[in-house]
């Protein structure tokens, strides 16, 4: 019973490595529709680039992490 109970934990946890790709997409795919749609001088152009560099550092975070060197 205990086992399965921090088993149920440790899945349920929000890791890096789960949100830095798709934080990275979310801002290209919002950065693509800013600028096809014209909102170059908006405040949202800014918001998705710094949404990709979040994701790209929380990435590059999650992947140091995992090696062992």
């Amino acid at each position: 019973m205990k086992i399965s109970n921090k088993l149920r934990v440790q899945n349920s946890k929000i890791s890096a490595k789960t949100v830095g790709l798709p934080l990275v997409y979310l801002g290209a795919v919002a950065l693509i529709v800013c600028v096809l749609t014209g909102f170059t001088k908006n405040i949202l152009l800014i918001l998705s680039a710094l949404i990709i560099i979040v994701g790209v550092v929380l990435h590059v975070y999650a992947l140091k992490r995992e090696s062992k060197y």
